[in-house]
């Protein structure tokens, strides 16, 4: 006698969801942090160059 079990719900699993959420959070705290670094070279880089303008 075989019986099988007919899945009648169709969607995502809990632990699928939140695999996803960690997945997109860690791809968010990688993208905040290199944006972070970049708005900072991109001052200094400012900085440098009116200081550089002002001697002359």
């Amino acid at each position: 006698m075989k019986m099988s079990y007919a899945r009648t719900s169709s969607g995502f699993t809990i632990v699928e969801l939140l695999v996803v959420i960690v997945v997109i959070g860690i791809l968010a705290a990688i993208t905040i942090v290199s944006y972070t670094g970049i708005t900072q070279k991109a001052i200094i880089a400012s900085l440098t160059s009116d200081l550089d303008g002002s001697s002359r």
